[in-house]
């Protein structure tokens, strides 16, 4: 199969999708478009644009699960394991100085890692603290995936070492259960967790946030993109939330200061 896609064909599946489903992939990143349209090829057996098209408008509920797979999902548990140590030494003391309580928003989550990652972590140091957690998709079909606790061994077996940074003394599999030869999540749910479908660029944002996850997402953004929702972002976010990007992602907003640069966390200035 040949999978390599033209500018043309790119621009034609953008304006499908704009005008039948409301959804403006134009300032997405080029680059990133491109490899995660041949991606949504290759895993659905399709060998052109023109029939991704014909699938679209074929089978209108299909378009829940291309966003999803437009969406680049998290390969491990614990991804850099020294900003959920600053989350975990830093971040929720402080917010809990500050609010006297911590409600975590993960935006536009394509898998549960980051969900799982920080379930185990308040679970196992914070679960006595008034904390909140909610988890956004574009994608109704990420959300189940999410709430279903599956996970593949491999990203449980890249996680143990980001696990070990933390604690030594803890094993990765001890948060996973395995079922009819699946791993799923399986650690106690005491944090209060919402799941809701959510598009970050046309939905209204939730106003009661003081710690944003939005790791790894800017980058699939053009400049000019990143600035509208970084703008929108300041808009809706408490004052002091903490806002924790991926680790190459930097944040410039004059609403917006350095947290800790060693680790890429910023916060919003006091309006």
């Amino acid at each position: 199969m040949n999978n390599e896609i033209s500018d043309i064909e790119v621009n034609k599946i953008i304006e499908f999708i704009d005008a039948n489903y409301f959804f403006n992939l134009s300032n997405y990143c080029r680059v990133l478009i491109t490899r995660r349209l041949q991606y949504i090829l290759v895993k659905h057996n399709l060998i052109s644009v023109d029939l991704l098209i014909t699938k679209l408008r074929n089978n209108p509920s299909f378009i829940d699960i291309f966003i999803a797979n437009l969406l680049i999902e998290t390969t491990e548990l614990f991804r850099e394991p020294k900003v959920w140590i600053a989350i975990s030494e830093k971040v929720i003391p402080l917010l809990i100085s500050e609010f006297g309580y911590v409600n975590i928003w993960i935006a536009d989550c394509a898998s549960g890692e980051d969900y799982y990652s920080l379930m185990i972590l308040l679970n196992d140091k914070f679960s006595y603290l008034p904390i909140n957690i909610l988890v956004t998709s574009p994608s109704e079909y990420s959300l189940c995936k999410i709430k279903s606790g599956e996970i593949h061994q491999k990203k449980l077996t890249l996680s143990e070492k980001n696990l070990k940074e933390l604690d030594p003394n803890k094993s990765i599999q001890d948060y996973f259960k395995i079922k009819y030869c699946k791993n799923y999540f399986n650690s106690p749910h005491t944090i209060s967790t919402t799941f809701k479908r959510l598009n970050i660029l046309t939905d209204i944002l939730p106003n009661n946030i003081n710690l944003l996850l939005y790791r790894n997402r800017f980058q699939m953004f053009n400049q000019q993109l990143q600035d509208l929702i970084i703008s929108k972002l300041t808009k809706s976010l408490m004052q002091k939330c903490i806002i924790i990007p991926g680790i190459w992602e930097n944040i410039e907003n004059k609403k917006i200061e350095i947290f800790d640069k060693t680790e890429n966390i910023y916060q919003i200035k006091n309006r």
